[in-house]
């Protein structure tokens, strides 16, 4: 398994290369508005991602796995709000606790019509935090380390079913927990920028 530097280089290397790169954002007057935030932990000097397990009772994407984050609204101001305060919702993350890096490419979601804009946030406070679960929209927190995710062959492409639609996506795979769709996405993006080294 590949090495993984050090918590602060990683924050360094992700802010300098996000802030050298355009950013792809979309536009489709169709689509609905949402963000998501990535939130980084750290713990004994080792980087940790943060996932939840989506409920069986919100409207979209029923039981997958996503980083926390939801739709835009006017009150928000900005999609950086939205994330920050859709992840406080979720799992009580507070807003005043993460520092935002910087923001990957747009996704957009065919099956539930989304535009995502994905936050990349570095957690000030280290491992264990004392999140607050909404037992509504969120069924389990998970917590991942980054070093599982250092190989590119932790990315893999497979067929899933949606409803009743075969759908071709990236997919990570970690102990008995499956990131596949959007997430799978946007996970991609972060790690060719914070830890898979250019070909």
């Amino acid at each position: 398994m590949a090495m993984i530097a050090r918590p602060e280089e990683i924050k360094e290397k992700i802010k300098t290369v996000l802030t050298q790169r355009e950013r792809e954002v979309l536009d489709r007057k169709d689509a609905r508005t949402s963000a998501v935030l990535i939130p980084l932990f750290e713990k004994e000097n080792n980087l940790f991602l943060f996932f939840t397990r989506r409920t069986k009772r919100v409207k979209y994407h029923k039981g997958q796995i996503s980083f926390p984050g939801g739709e835009f609204q006017d009150s928000d101001g900005s999609k950086h709000h939205t994330a920050l305060r859709e992840t406080e919702e979720e799992v009580g993350l507070q807003p005043g606790d993460v520092e935002i890096l910087g923001i990957l490419d747009d996704v957009f979601t065919y099956t539930s019509n989304y535009i995502i804009t994905p936050y990349i946030g570095y957690t000030l406070l280290p491992l264990p935090y004392e999140f607050q679960r909404n037992e509504v929209e969120t069924a389990e927190m998970i917590v991942i380390p980054l070093h599982a995710f250092s190989e590119r062959s932790s990315c893999r492409k497979g067929d899933f079913s949606f409803h009743g639609s075969r759908v071709e996506s990236n997919y990570f795979k970690y102990e008995n927990y499956l990131i596949w769709g959007a997430t799978a996405g946007i996970l991609t993006q972060f790690l060719e920028i914070a830890v898979w080294e250019s070909d």
